[in-house]
């Protein structure tokens, strides 16, 4: 498998189980937005890195976050929900081919309070909705460019983590429920 191939399968891997089990995942969104802080930052400073300095990058940047999330445990749903609204507003200029030149960093830091505020008011839908879209962004980055039902895809997606992560599951052993008699 070749290196491209290779982070392919990690992204569709992680969008997955971002859908599914994302709230679950909390330290693992808090490890997929530094990553993805990772390599913005390198992008910023860097025009065409090497693969090698691309998954550096990456990499240093979820462990700085995760670090950070871990010392800082009172602020680690704040910084858990920067990173990620944040990230979803870079997504989100990216894929309308917005460049606001030097105003992209006044977006990000907006989306990153706003993904602040939600998480904290609402932390458990806001966690459901921010681990979908990212989920569901990570798995139609994967289909070709220029397609007209990509918005379609996306919101299919996101629509299907939130019912996947919002499934109740019932405690093992539990009868299930008696359905009534006409």
């Amino acid at each position: 498998m070749d290196n491209s191939s290779l982070l392919l399968t990690l992204q569709l891997a992680g969008g997955i189980l971002l859908l599914i089990v994302g709230r679950k995942l909390f330290w693992f969104l808090i490890g997929v937005a530094g990553f993805a802080g990772g390599l913005a930052g390198l992008h910023f400073f860097m025009t065409d890195p090497s693969w090698m300095f691309t998954l550096g990058a990456g990499i240093t940047g979820a462990a700085i976050a995760l670090l950070l999330a871990h010392f800082l445990k009172a602020v680690t749903f704040g910084l858990g929900g920067f990173l990620a609204g944040a990230y979803l507003v870079n997504l989100l200029l990216q894929w309308l081919g917005l460049d606001w030149g030097s105003l992209n960093w006044a977006a990000y830091i907006l989306g990153g309070v706003v993904g602040s505020v939600l998480l904290l008011a609402a932390f458990e839908f806001a966690l459901k909705l921010l681990t979908s879209l990212a989920g569901a962004y990570l798995i139609t980055r994967l289909l070709p460019a220029g397609t007209g039902y990509t918005t379609v895809v996306f919101a299919g997606f996101t629509l299907l983590g939130l019912w996947f992560q919002s499934k109740k599951k019932k405690p093992a052993g539990e009868p299930p429920a008696a359905t009534p008699n006409p």
